[in-house]
């Protein structure tokens, strides 16, 4: 298979883009700085979403106890 026919095939293709990626713009160090911020965005959305289901557990237990509660009062 020629050049022209497997590049047109995406096999050249798919193989040029499957290399390691490297960084073209800025230094190492932006570019762990870059990763930093990405890392500490994960660990503040994964608290407030830890965050978030704590409240609707919260707020399920508060919503049980006042139905358990107004059936009791209603039921005397």
């Amino acid at each position: 298979m020629s050049y022209n026919k497997a590049a047109s095939l995406g096999h050249v293709g798919a193989f040029r883009w499957r290399r390691i990626p490297t960084i073209k713009h800025g230094t190492i160090d932006e570019h762990l700085e870059s990763e930093a911020r990405s890392i500490i965005f994960y660990v503040i959305a994964a608290a407030a979403v830890a965050a978030a289901e704590v409240v609707v557990v919260v707020v399920v237990v508060v919503v049980v106890v006042v139905v358990v509660v107004v059936v009791v009062v209603v039921l005397q």
